[in-house]
């Protein structure tokens, strides 16, 4: 009996070590640039700084000053902080914000990559990864992002306008 038992102890072992090397942590990027499989879709959501532009999730969406229009300059190190909204198919307004937003300001642009990033009234849009991952509930106190000064310009909630939302003194946050 003392035999059988330890020649199945040893595959319930290693099975149980598999088991547990799967439940290891993983490391937040933050938000994903796009959900594969998902349609990009802008809303217009309340706020703590009043409406402001988010994805079709609720995720807030940004624009940086240092952006050329029609140019998205953000790239390498800063879309390590600053992600990209990526177009996944053709961007338009998320169900019942028809009114809130202007259709026709709506666009992509292709970035240096070649991926396609979604605009505003021609203004790159991004997500500031310390406002939480994907998944995460989704709160008027997650627009973290407005008013840093990082990577040579400020950075802004977007209202559905698209003019920029922001407290009224840039805050300079350590990179």
């Amino acid at each position: 009996m003392t035999v059988v038992r330890r020649a199945t102890a040893l595959p319930v072992l290693f099975v149980a070590l598999v088991g547990l090397a799967g439940c290891g942590q993983s490391v937040d990027e933050g938000p994903a640039p796009q959900l594969a499989g998902t349609d990009t879709t802008l809303q217009v959501r309340p706020s703590f700084y009043g409406a402001t532009l988010a994805d079709g999730t609720g995720r807030t969406l940004y624009q940086f000053a240092g952006d050329s229009p029609g140019r998205p300059t953000c790239n390498d190190a800063c879309a390590e902080v600053w992600k990209p909204y990526l177009a996944n198919g053709e961007p338009r307004s998320a169900d019942g914000n028809k009114n809130a937003l202007d259709d026709d300001q709506i666009g992509t642009i292709t970035r240096t990559d070649g991926r396609a990033q979604v605009t505003y009234a021609g203004h790159p849009l991004y997500y500031y990864a310390e406002d939480g991952a994907p998944g995460d509930p989704v709160r008027p106190t997650d627009i973290r992002g407005a008013g840093l000064n990082q990577f040579g310009g400020v950075w802004s909630a977007v209202s559905g306008s698209g003019a920029p939302v922001a407290p009224t003194s840039p805050v300079i946050a350590p990179l």
